[in-house]
């Protein structure tokens, strides 16, 4: 539904692992759903501290339990 240039404007694609491209505390708040399962577990706890570097005042990650779901489209 979003326009190109829109996107361009408000979106930043990154590589998996290692460090985000944003600067410490650039973010009040951090927000992630559903995607953490997809990260291997040796990644996990450098995916975590990214997201609290980047993270001003909050992290909040939603993984619901196998087979709950929590949007339907």
């Amino acid at each position: 539904w979003a326009e190109p240039v829109w996107m361009a404007r408000h979106l930043t694609l990154v590589e998996p692992t290692g460090r985000l491209p944003f600067e410490d505390d650039q973010f009040d708040f951090v927000f992630s759903c559903e995607a953490l399962i997809h990260v291997h577990p040796d990644d996990l706890a450098g995916r975590l501290a990214e997201m609290h570097r980047v993270a001003r005042r909050a992290v909040l990650h939603i993984e619901p339990a196998p087979g709950v779901l929590i949007h339907e489209g």
